[in-house]
């Protein structure tokens, strides 16, 4: 049972990642130093992943390697879905 909830809290992890990188991307059009902003949202959201990883670990691989299998279903199901959108986006551009 610990493994199941390692991978919701990995899910979680996850989402609150993409959220944060979403948060970032929408707001870059209006921000003056945009590779400074970038470099540091993305040290804390890696930080704040690392540090959830380590919490739900707990000392225990296994643990930790549920809660990072959690982690990358959450990206590899927001690349998928953004993935055609940005296809499209890219057609149109490209004519």
């Amino acid at each position: 049972m610990t493994g199941f909830f390692c991978f919701l809290g990995g899910l979680g992890l996850g989402i609150l990642y993409i959220a944060l990188l979403w948060g970032v991307v929408i707001r870059l059009p209006k921000i003056q130093h945009k590779g400074a902003w970038l470099m540091i949202s993305a040290f804390v959201r890696l930080a704040l992943v690392f540090m959830g990883l380590v919490i739900l670990a707990q000392k225990d691989i296994g643990r930790f390697t549920w809660a990072f299998a959690g982690f990358l279903l959450v990206r590899f199901v927001a690349i998928r879905y953004e993935k055609k959108k940005i296809q499209a986006l890219l057609k149109g551009i490209n004519g």
